[in-house]
C-alpha cells in the first residue's frame, strides 16, 4: 500500500522562535508544539510534510511560563492543509525588573502629555529669565537717571506765590 501512518509533528522539536522583550537571560523563547500530529498520508509524501508557524504578536513580554501557548502552526502536506496545533513556549523565562523600569520611564518620557510639560516648564523658565532682565535693566537705567540728578544742580525752590522781586528786597 502507498498510505503510511506518520507522525507529522514531534513533540520537543522546535518549529519557530518569538522575541522575548524584558528578560535580560534570552532574547528569543522556541516555540515548539504542544502535541504530537499523526496522520495516514502516502509515503512519497511523508518527507513533503510542511510546519508553518503564525505567532499571536512579533514579540512576547517576559515573564513567560513553559507551555504558554504563543501561536499555532498549520500543518500541511503535499500542498493539504492536515490540522493545525498549537505553539508554546519550549521553557520558562523571567522577568528583569530594572529592563520593565527602563521600559517604563521611557514611555513616559516619550509620551506627549510628558513632552507638553516639559515644553510649558521651559517656557516658564525663559519667561521668568527674560522678565529679571528687563527688571534689571530698568533699574539699572533708574539708577542711572537718579545719579545724574543728583550731580546736576538743584535750582532753588520757589514758591508759586513767591514773588521773585520780593526776594531782592529781603
Amino acid at each position: 500500500s502507498d498510505l503510511t501512518k506518520a507522525r507529522l509533528v514531534e513533540l520537543d522539536k522546535p518549529v519557530t522562535e518569538i522575541r522575548v522583550e524584558l528578560c535580560s537571560q534570552k532574547d528569543f523563547m522556541q516555540l515548539v508544539p504542544a502535541e504530537t500530529l499523526t496522520a495516514i498520508v502516502p509515503k512519497e509524501a511523508q518527507s513533503s510534510v510542511l510546519l508553518e508557524p503564525v505567532l499571536n504578536s512579533q514579540s512576547v513580554e517576559a515573564p513567560i511560563n513553559k507551555g504558554d501557548v504563543l501561536g499555532y502552526a498549520v500543518v500541511k502536506c503535499a500542498g493539504e492543509e492536515l490540522g493545525q496545533v498549537d505553539l508554546v513556549a519550549a521553557g520558562s523565562l523571567e522577568r528583569s525588573e530594572l529592563l520593565a523600569f527602563w521600559k517604563g520611564f521611557k514611555n513616559v518620557v516619550t509620551s506627549p502629555l510628558f513632552l507638553m510639560l516639559v515644553a510649558v516648564v521651559i517656557l516658564l523658565i525663559v519667561g521668568f529669565i527674560l522678565l529679571v532682565l528687563v527688571q534689571n535693566r530698568n533699574r539699572r537705567r533708574t539708577r542711572q537717571v537718579r545719579s545724574v540728578r543728583e550731580r546736576e544742580p538743584r535750582p532753588e525752590y520757589r514758591s508759586p506765590r513767591e514773588n521773585p522781586d520780593d526776594r531782592r528786597r529781603r
